[in-house]
């Protein structure tokens, strides 16, 4: 993970409340996982194009896409704060599909934007949820 997004992390979790003793050292990795009760983990993954934020919906597959779909799809429509496109995609993963959002470059260097970016994310990933329980 690049340096910078590791620092604005780190910040942004510190902000929230999590402890230093639970954070450990991610920033010599490429992805972290942000573990949930509720939901599957928000990963947050840098490569070359810059950073993603993504999530498995595990309970999806071409049966309940079928059933669900319109809810789905008005779900995704909404936007997202510090989204490059606005908006997530839906998408086939190696294990099933995944839900992804490339970060602005402004969340690289502002925890608060990071923040607002994840409490987003992770909105859209609960209501998601909710619908495939």
């Amino acid at each position: 993970m690049s340096s910078d997004i590791a620092k604005t992390l780190r910040e942004t979790l510190l902000d929230l409340g999590v402890p230093q003793e639970r954070l450990g050292s991610f920033d010599r990795h490429s992805s972290i996982a942000l573990n949930f009760k509720t939901i599957s983990p928000i990963m947050l993954t840098a490569d070359r194009h810059g950073v993603w934020m993504w999530s498995e919906l595990k309970n999806l597959n071409s049966a309940t896409l079928n059933i669900h779909a319109e809810k789905l799809l008005l779900s995704l429509q909404h936007a997202l704060p510090s989204v490059v496109t606005g908006q997530p995609v839906l998408g086939k993963g190696l294990r099933g599909y995944e839900v992804k959002a490339l970060l602005d470059d402004a969340c690289t260097g502002s925890a608060k934007t990071l923040q607002i970016a994840l409490d987003g994310f992770f909105n859209l990933m609960t209501s998601l949820h909710s619908i495939f329980k």
